[in-house]
């Protein structure tokens, strides 16, 4: 029930529980490793890259519907006692998996064969709703994913570097994360 006249400021904790950060690196320079030294991490690993860590939990995560499965995993109270943070490694691989698998849902090969724009639409309310469920639970969470360069053609300068997250997929990921 609301009561707004019992409603008292919030208080930010310190660690990263109820965080939720995009981690945006060069490949190899250590997003994953960060996300092992997390205390109660959960590494959902969407692309290959945590067979150098140990001690480390991991789920290897390779189709969206195995996703969804940890998703009511997470929803569980034995589960919440044993992880703080979820990492999800790396988002931009987690979207193309939402991607196909809302492709294969309705039997096209790309989302653009469905009509009117619908497919983006579809892809972008599922992403949405996977994360805004784990957003409704105990955890934080950390995405990660590489850096893009765009380079000066006259000069071969660096003059911006971006996660490499397509635009739908960032739109989705910026407005959630507290910290970048």
């Amino acid at each position: 029930m609301v009561n707004l006249a019992e409603l008292q400021p919030q208080t930010i904790s310190r660690d990263l529980e109820s965080k939720y950060i995009l981690l945006a690196g060069q490949p190899k320079i250590g997003k994953t490793e960060f996300c092992s030294l997390v205390d109660g991490a959960l590494i959902l690993a969407f692309e290959q890259g945590t067979h150098a860590l140990t001690g480390v939990h991991v789920q290897p995560i390779d189709t969206w519907s195995t996703f969804k499965v940890v998703i009511r995993q997470l929803a569980r109270e034995d589960i919440q006692k044993k992880f703080k943070v979820i990492c999800i490694d790396t988002v931009d691989i987690a979207y193309d998996l939402c991607e196909k698998y809302v492709c294969d849902a309705n039997h096209v090969d790309s989302v653009s064969e469905i009509p009117y724009g619908g497919g983006y639409k579809l892809v972008g309310d599922e992403f949405k709703k996977a994360f805004r469920d784990i957003t409704f639970m105990p955890y934080g969470i950390i995405f990660t994913s590489h850096l893009k360069e765009k380079t000066d053609t006259k000069t071969g300068e660096v003059i911006e570097r971006m996660p490499e997250l397509g635009t739908r997929c960032g739109k989705i990921v910026n407005g959630m994360c507290d910290i970048i």
